[in-house]
């Protein structure tokens, strides 16, 4: 358990939270001021507050070891904040409805890559050293709710409100190679890799967890 009691400073809906990666020290959730409020592990009362976004924050997404917040707007903007000095690093503009979820891969010998996907169902890439979209992928005709990155690099997974799952080839086309899809499947709220093979686990609405291993 993070804390015991989790007390913002308005009493106020939450619209997202989530905890920081790759170490659960930090804990974030956004409410109906278009605020994001941060715990620290130990904590009852939250320790940074993030204000002045240009709306509400519909997802939010915390890195610890670069000591970043990332804010996914119902505007289609994304905001990195610097942590420490509670300042704007980047705005980033390119989706045009709101931003459902994101991902981030860090990695010594890759660029810093966010991967963001909206309420339209399109895909971004993000090159957060030039501030740019690298790569759009299309492909999903509902709302995407789940992004994740394999370890490698090499792939990215995609779970919509339709049921589907599309699976990436980050290096090769910006076409997805394999989607996963039955009539149970309902929508796909989350998905995470395997650390040590080429497998995902998903979830969704069905109150089902499912298990793809492509060998």
């Amino acid at each position: 358990i993070l804390v015991d009691c989790i007390n913002p400073v308005e009493k106020e809906k939450f619209l997202s939270a989530e905890l920081s990666y790759p170490n659960c020290d930090l804990f974030a959730a956004s409410d109906e001021t278009r605020s994001v409020y941060i715990w620290k592990a130990g904590y009852s009362t939250p320790i940074l507050t993030f204000m002045g976004h240009s709306s509400p924050v519909n997802t939010i997404l915390l890195n610890s070891d670069e000591a970043e917040l990332y804010s996914g707007l119902k505007g289609g903007m994304i905001v990195l904040w610097d942590i420490y000095n509670k300042k704007v690093k980047i705005n980033l503009q390119g989706h045009s409805t709101l931003i459902t979820s994101m991902s981030i891969y860090r990695n010594n010998n890759i660029p810093c890559v966010l991967a963001s996907a909206s309420a339209d169902g399109k895909i971004k890439l993000w090159d957060l050293k030039s501030k740019s979209a690298a790569t759009n992928f299309k492909g999903h005709f509902s709302q995407i709710d789940s992004l994740c990155f394999s370890p490698d690099f090499t792939y990215l997974a995609s779970g919509a409100q339709d049921g589907v799952v599309k699976i990436w080839d980050i290096r090769l086309t910006n076409k997805s190679l394999k989607e996963i899809s039955d009539k149970e499947q309902k929508s796909i709220n989350c998905i995470e890799f395997n650390n040590y093979e080429m497998a995902f686990a998903f979830g969704g609405k069905d109150k089902m967890i499912r298990y793809y291993n492509r060998s």
